[in-house]
């Protein structure tokens, strides 16, 4: 994702919090697809809800969307909404983080968004134990 948080990433962190899946059916978006954008998130700056023309809704991070035609909203780029089921003590890597939510990859689970606060600040050094 292009407007990623520029880190060197990918990095290995521990889970602090355990963090459980909000929308079952994330959105999808490719670039070039339009939308509707409503209302920006009071949580979490820079995540803007938005719906597509077959109707689905979902969160998106705003910095993707440049103004099209008729009030719509085009995405720049790719995104995917998938979020991911973490437990505490488990390690994930962490892809990129955006807008306070890191991308992250777990072993047997597959990759989706996490919140960074959940997440530790790095994977512990040989010989000590995680959190």
């Amino acid at each position: 994702m292009r407007c990623a948080e520029p880190k060197t990433l990918p990095q290995n962190v521990a889970v602090i919090r355990s963090y459980r899946v909000a929308y079952s059916d994330p959105i999808k978006l490719a670039v070039g697809e339009r939308v509707l954008l409503a209302h920006e998130d009071q949580q979490w700056s820079g995540w803007i809800w938005c719906k597509t023309r077959l109707g689905q809704n979902g969160w998106a991070p705003k910095q993707i969307f440049l103004p099209a035609e008729d009030g719509q909203f085009a995405a720049v780029e790719d995104y995917d909404a998938t979020e991911l089921n973490v437990e505490q003590g488990q390690q994930v890597e962490v892809i990129f983080e955006l807008n306070g939510w890191a991308w992250c990859r777990a072993d047997g689970r597959g990759a989706g968004w996490v919140p960074k606060e959940n997440l530790g600040s790095g994977a512990p050094a040989p010989g000590e134990q995680s959190p």
